[in-house]
């Protein structure tokens, strides 16, 4: 924990796209309303979370002697971020927890395309 703390410390802070917080946190707030997401981490620690193994899994993938394919690659991710957060027990509404899903993915989506259009200077800059 320490050598971590150390290399946390050292890291500059790049804020999170707002607008992608945001999201995440509203999704993360629909699964936790049907219970489908684990007691413990909350909030930011979610995204903390989440954001780690996203970013450990695809960073450390130039350094490995063989990278693992893309959809094995994917499997993984789903899978430790389904272990480190998701409920033990049953969980709620199943159509609830579908719809909220699709909803997320659309809004992940348009703020990317937002993003996209600015970065090609077609339309007013998405944060």
């Amino acid at each position: 924990r320490e050598v971590l703390g150390k290399l946390r410390a050292q890291k500059p802070d790049i804020p999170a796209a707002p607008l992608l917080t945001d999201a995440f946190e509203d999704y993360f707030g629909k699964l936790d309303r049907q219970g489908a997401l684990r007691a413990g981490p909350a909030g930011p620690e979610r995204l903390a979370v989440v954001g780690s193994v996203l970013y450990g899994f695809l960073i450390s993938q130039p350094m490995m002697p063989e990278p693992l394919p893309a959809d094995r690659l994917a499997e993984l991710i789903a899978d430790t971020a389904d272990r480190a957060l998701s409920a033990d027990g049953p969980v709620g509404d199943a159509a609830a927890i579908a719809r909220a899903t699709l909803d997320y993915l659309d809004t992940v989506e348009e703020i990317a395309r937002g993003k996209l259009a600015a970065s090609l200077g077609l339309e007013e800059r998405v944060t």
